[in-house]
């Protein structure tokens, strides 16, 4: 394998699992790609080396995949960056573009977007990255705005941002699991108060069960939960499905809310 496609093969094998390889290549480049790939036994090796060669003989590695790969993956950027500037002839302008982790909240807010903080355990960034690909539609037709503690930027104070933008969130999505309830954080400072805000009238919060958990003994347990069947999305058979009902739901929320304002 050429250095440069071995380069590409290491880094999805450092970005994804078998399962969310293929989804993303799903997402961005169609069935067609998808369904000439290996079946669901193959080794996630395998899967990287055959995603690999047939995007570099259609010459779909492009400056394009590694936007994508940037979206799904902020925090990997310099990673993804490395690899791109084999590929890309003008990596060095490529390269020196802003990474995508959006700029202090001040800068970035998109006063129409409906704003939604996520409030989520690291250990569950995962399915704060899923959560993300599925709303990306409803991002890029600017009817929401998402935020989470991974866009706060370099030399920001954290915690001072992040209790900004929790004081100004429409909506507010938990990713409940057996961690979320375990962090004092998320427990005695998001959602405290985001609890306050509702009873204020000011926010609307909408849990999202990602792992099994005791949710129902938490103040959460009287909210609609998603998916609304109250399985876990890790337990899910069809975790496409399951976040589709999440995204369809957020952006039910974000209409009541535009509809609210007036």
């Amino acid at each position: 394998m050429p250095s440069k496609e071995a380069a590409l093969h290491d880094l999805l094998l450092q970005l994804f699992d078998a399962t969310e390889l293929r989804r993303f290549v799903h997402f961005a480049y169609g069935r067609e790609l998808v369904d000439n790939l290996p079946g669901a036994s193959a080794s996630l090796s395998t899967l990287a080396f055959e995603i690999t060669s047939a995007m570099s003989r259609r010459g779909l590695v492009d400056e394009a995949l590694f936007q994508r790969l940037r979206d799904v993956r902020p925090h990997h950027h310099e990673f993804i960056d490395a690899v791109g500037a084999v590929w890309i002839v003008d990596h060095k302008t490529w390269r020196s573009r802003p990474s995508p982790l959006p700029s202090p909240a001040h800068e970035r807010r998109n006063s129409a977007a409906i704003q939604i903080f996520v409030s989520y355990s690291r250990k569950d960034v995962s399915f704060r990255e899923d959560l993300e690909v599925h709303l990306r539609l409803l991002q890029r037709k600017g009817a929401v705005d998402v935020w989470h503690d991974g866009r706060i930027a370099a030399g920001d104070e954290w915690e001072n941002v992040l209790r900004a933008e929790l004081e100004s969130a429409d909506i507010i999505l938990f990713l409940m699991s057996p961690d979320f309830l375990a962090s004092d954080f998320c427990w005695s400072i998001e959602l405290k108060r985001a609890l306050e805000r509702v009873e204020s009238g000011d926010t609307m919060i909408v849990p999202v069960l990602v792992r099994p958990c005791m949710w129902k003994d938490s103040p959460l347990a009287h909210f609609q939960v998603l998916p609304r069947d109250a399985t876990a999305i890790s337990r899910q058979s069809d975790t496409d499905a399951a976040w589709l009902e999440v995204a369809e739901s957020v952006r039910e929320a974000a209409a009541h809310v535009r509809h609210e304002r007036g």
